[in-house]
């Protein structure tokens, strides 16, 4: 059969996406060119409303590298992993299905990084965490966005979603595909003590 899976390939989700100078939603199409180039198409989404799979989400670091993002990311569960570099920003990625207009049932990732997003985002989840559904693990909440409010940042205003939690609804089947992984906890504490008694083993005594 050979090494390789030739009919598999991860899944990427479309992206929802939000300028925050602006205080705009936008809908993250790709397509490839005639030349085989992929090409980014942003289509405004105007007071977005979606399922969050927010007991999935992913949490951790994000940098822009030569203008290509590097994040470091982890099931919300896992919690943060250690910041990589002081340029890395704290992040956030969820999968969400929209609800309504144009996209209507297309499932797609969100995710931010940055203090605005980043305080808009807590605030959503403590209000989440704080309703008797967040633990039912077979309900989702439905956000709705309703504007925004301007935050100011020395010289510069970023916009923070104003957002909220308006019903529960049965979690999409579809969120499935896209969990991010966990950490297997077992296999790096077995690795930790493996590679300490491979030191203590390399511990020679000098005489």
């Amino acid at each position: 059969m050979g090494f390789l899976n030739l009919n598999s390939e991860r899944k990427f989700l479309p992206r929802l996406d939000m300028d925050l100078r602006a205080g705009r939603f936008f809908a993250v199409e790709r397509t490839q060119n005639a030349a085989g180039e992929w090409e980014s198409e942003k289509i405004e989404v105007e007071k977005p409303r979606f399922v969050a799979d927010l007991a999935n989400c992913e949490i951790g670091w994000t940098a822009f590298i030569e203008k290509r993002p590097d994040s470091v990311m982890r099931h919300c569960a896992d919690g943060m992993p250690p910041q990589p570099t002081p340029e890395h920003k704290a992040a956030f990625g969820v999968n969400v299905k929209m609800i309504g207009g144009e996209f209507d049932g297309s499932l797609r990732k969100f995710g931010k990084q940055g203090i605005t997003i980043g305080k808009a985002f807590d605030d959503l989840v403590d209000a989440w965490q704080a309703l008797p559904e967040a633990t039912d693990p077979t309900k989702c909440p439905v956000v709705a966005v309703t504007g925004t409010t301007p935050v100011k940042a020395g010289q510069s205003t970023n916009y923070a979603p104003k957002w909220g939690i308006v019903e529960f609804v049965e979690r999409p089947a579809e969120f499935d595909d896209h969990i991010p992984a966990r950490r297997d906890l077992a296999a790096e504490k077995a690795a930790e003590e493996a590679n300490q008694a491979a030191v203590a083993a390399d511990d020679v005594e000098f005489l």
